[in-house]
């Protein structure tokens, strides 16, 4: 074999392991858990209101992204790769984190309706990332969407309670209907 030929076989073996790696991701699932997560919020939010919402998440959030990792793990297994496990569980973490002390500054800075927006702005700009790294320009079109929303609800005069339950059913409903079509385009390419 010569330099040529090690050099194409090592790149189709990066190739191939990245396809693997892909098809072991499964970003469909966190899509469709957390916007169930953020329809329930709605629902809290609708419900109690006040610090509920803040309980639910701090909650909901890490017990959402544990099931997240499990999956993620025993769909490796099953498939004979172990995916990387430190970039979603960081990101998850900097997410959660970036929500609250989002939601806390805008409260302090500007006021409480448009600290209830803080956090979809957060969740918005962060599915950019898996947006960009999986060629997804739909979902990242649709995040931007998402963000331009929360940020015009965030200056409206709707109240932190209407517009933190409109914006946690729609971004929900978002996520869920993104996250079941990209489980059927998966499955159409198997």
């Amino acid at each position: 074999m010569n330099h040529a030929q090690a050099v194409t076989v090592l790149h189709e073996l990066a190739q191939a392991r990245e396809r693997t790696r892909t098809s072991v991701r499964g970003l469909w699932f966190p899509l469709v858990l957390f916007g169930a997560l953020m329809i329930g919020s709605a629902l809290v939010v609708a419900a109690i209101s006040g610090p509920a919402v803040a309980v639910y998440w701090a909650l909901a959030g890490p017990l959402g992204g544990g099931v997240c990792w499990t999956f993620f793990r025993r769909r490796g297994l099953a498939r004979g790769v172990e995916p990387r496990q430190t970039l979603p569980v960081v990101g998850g973490l900097a997410i959660i984190a970036g929500c609250f002390l989002g939601y806390w500054v805008g409260d302090v800075l500007v006021d409480a309706t448009f600290a209830a927006t803080v956090p979809f702005l957060v969740i918005s700009v962060a599915y950019q990332i898996p947006a960009h790294r999986e060629s997804r320009s739909r979902f990242g079109v649709t995040a931007v969407g998402l963000g331009a929303s929360a940020l015009a609800l965030g200056l409206s005069n709707l109240g932190p309670v209407t517009v933190s339950a409109l914006l946690s059913a729609g971004y929900g409903f978002a996520f869920m209907l993104y996250g079941l079509t990209y489980r059927a385009e998966e499955r159409a390419t198997r």
